[in-house]
């Protein structure tokens, strides 16, 4: 029997029941303990539930009539009858409820770990039997999550002691576009974010569709989720905060692309703090952005032709500037933050300089977004050399050069400005 056919009519945790019913998991909670909403416990399962959506839909109806309370009590009643049976029913009996727990009650498997197969996302057990797959849109080629760009991640995000899920894929026939979705274990979709909304400067408007660039999951009890989304083709990029069922909490909204995210504890006091790496297109270079995470609002402040409509100032910590490198100017004109990484209490701020997904530029934050160390990788330097051979680059890579890795420009913004 398929696991479709199993759970058709049942719903086996909290959260299905609470998404039936159309509201919260602590909703459905309260509902069961003060208006008998008829949930069932399974023996052993260490508070796991389950519930028939037939029982639901007469607990409904039986709420909305006028003699829905008096009915919630008598139902409540147990009502007992004997029949004689002899021991031969009485075994059948007994193995079809085992069967039956097997098979319509124990919950399903939950998700340990997944990999990505010819453009299709395939979650496994914590067993490692497969449990469920997903397409996945081309974005998922920049999945690192070491770097600051996830696209999935198992997680218990609604806070029930059973993990989900979270996976950026694909919607409808567009295979560049993309949602931010939470499945469950069975590959139930519980929600979806889907990015952007029209937004606009002086002279155009930016309309969806947005990609999801990648996700960073909060550390911590709040369980709130950073989502970086840009535009399809230009440049506008948002930064979404979201609590763990989908809903959006605030967002922030940046002139220029966003492809790195991540949060980091760089100060030591308990709290993260919130980068979000990419490009500023007015500036015409790579570009990071610091949040506090319980304050993220507004717009980036930029020249008029950049500044998006609408919009308080943004809330921004911080924004530090990365002037692009010789070989960035001679290969696309620009660099990008592509990697966000953490080493103790340190953020390797990895840059790329137009010239290929391994012509890097590493730079070392501590506490206070203090620069410790700049340098070029040795993709950097075979790159460099090989545009000098081409004549694209008058010159060999100096020491002095090296040396100017360390003039960035960090602008710092007061607090409540």
């Amino acid at each position: 029997m398929e696991n479709g056919e199993r759970s058709a009519g049942l719903l086996t945790t909290w959260k299905e029941i609470a998404a039936y019913l159309g509201v919260t998991v602590r909703t459905a909670q309260k509902w069961e303990l003060e208006r008998r909403l008829p949930v069932h416990r399974v023996p052993g399962g260490r508070g796991r539930v389950w519930a028939r959506t037939k029982e639901l839909d007469q607990w409904q109806r039986s709420v909305d009539s006028p003699r829905g309370e008096t009915q919630q009590r008598a139902a409540a009643r147990p009502r007992w009858g004997f029949v004689a049976v002899g021991p031969t029913v009485l075994a059948l009996l007994v193995v079809a409820g085992v069967l039956g727990y097997r098979w319509w009650i124990a919950p399903a498997a939950e998700p340990g770990s997944f990999t990505r197969q010819g453009g299709v996302l395939i979650v496994y057990g914590e067993d490692g039997r497969e449990l469920w797959r997903k397409p996945t849109p081309r974005l998922w080629r920049f999945h690192a999550p070491e770097r600051g760009r996830r696209m999935a991640q198992v997680v218990d995000i609604t806070g029930d002691s059973r993990k989900e899920v979270l996976a950026v894929v694909g919607e409808g026939d567009l295979p560049v576009a993309t949602v931010l979705s939470c499945f469950d274990s069975a590959g139930r979709e519980l929600w979806r974010f889907t990015p952007g909304r029209e937004v606009r400067v002086e002279a155009e408007a930016y309309r969806p569709p947005f990609q999801v660039r990648a996700f960073a999951v909060r550390p911590g009890p709040s369980r709130q989720i950073a989502v970086i989304s840009a535009h399809d083709a230009y440049f506008p990029s948002q930064l979404a905060i979201l609590d763990g069922e989908g809903n959006v909490l605030a967002e922030y909204w940046h002139s220029g692309y966003f492809y790195s995210v991540r949060y980091a504890d760089l100060d030591g006091d308990g709290g993260p703090e919130l980068y979000a790496g990419g490009t500023s297109n007015a500036r015409n270079m790579a570009d990071l952005v610091v949040f506090d995470p319980d304050r993220v609002a507004g717009a980036s402040r930029e020249p008029p032709d950049y500044q998006l409509l609408g919009f308080e100032p943004g809330t921004e910590i911080a924004r530090i500037f990365f002037p692009p490198t010789c070989l960035a100017r001679a290969a696309t004109q620009r660099n990008i933050v592509i990697g966000l990484r953490l080493m103790e209490r340190a953020l390797i701020v990895e840059t790329q300089e137009g010239a290929g997904a391994q012509a890097l530029i590493h730079r070392r934050f501590t506490a206070g977004l203090a620069l410790e160390a700049a340098e070029p990788t040795d993709g950097f330097l075979t790159a460099h050399e090989r545009y000098r051979r081409m004549g694209s680059i008058d010159h060999v890579w100096t020491p002095d050069e090296e040396a100017s890795l360390r003039e960035i420009i960090l602008e710092r913004v007061p607090p409540g400005s």
